[in-house]
């Protein structure tokens, strides 16, 4: 027999407390496929906008995060696309706030490739996934959410503000979680 659970827990200030619970026997067909835990951001995909305009503060890129199990993008912009804007918006952004993950997924950019990157992810215990640029079946998710977002941006920025899309950037990353 093989079932399956779920529970919701909602956290009251001093304790959390189950606030609805389902549970049923899954069918011959269910019961065949695989099981496992999903939680938010725990597998992510990661990959830099191309090279932008410059801003008045000096910005040139956007590292996009999009968690696998529910696309919930995070951004960050940067002025250059290294290793180091790398680890600090996986330490800062995704790692205090969400906990670490377990997987990343990349494609083969030096920013992703270099072994300070790499020598971090082990560190924390991340699984270190490159994938094919480009590559429609591993890449597509980000590489859609990448246009969709540049053209957000580009919406935002008229053409006399086109060095200052590093303020719209909040904005634009707000409209395309709710879309």
């Amino acid at each position: 027999m093989i079932a399956v659970k779920g529970v919701l827990m909602q956290n009251d200030g001093n304790s959390e407390r189950p606030i609805a619970y389902e549970s049923r026997q899954l069918n011959d067909v269910e019961s065949r496929y695989s099981i496992y835990e999903q939680k938010l951001l725990a597998i992510i995909r990661l990959d830099f906008i191309v090279q932008l305009p410059i801003t008045q503060n000096g910005n040139q890129w956007i590292l996009i995060a999009i968690d696998y199990t529910t696309d919930w993008p995070l951004a960050r912009v940067a002025q250059n696309a290294i290793h180091e804007v790398v680890t600090k918006f996986l330490n800062d952004d995704i790692v205090l706030n969400f906990g670490c993950p377990t997987e990343i997924i990349t494609d083969r950019g030096n920013n992703f490739t270099i072994n300070i990157s790499n020598s971090y992810f082990k560190l924390i215990g991340i699984k270190y996934i490159l994938i094919s640029a480009y590559h429609s079946w591993s890449s597509g998710v980000i590489e859609r959410f990448n246009h969709l977002f540049d053209s957000m941006i580009a919406k935002y920025v008229a053409d006399n503000t086109i060095n200052k899309w590093d303020q719209y950037v909040d904005r634009a990353l707000f409209v395309c979680r709710i879309r």
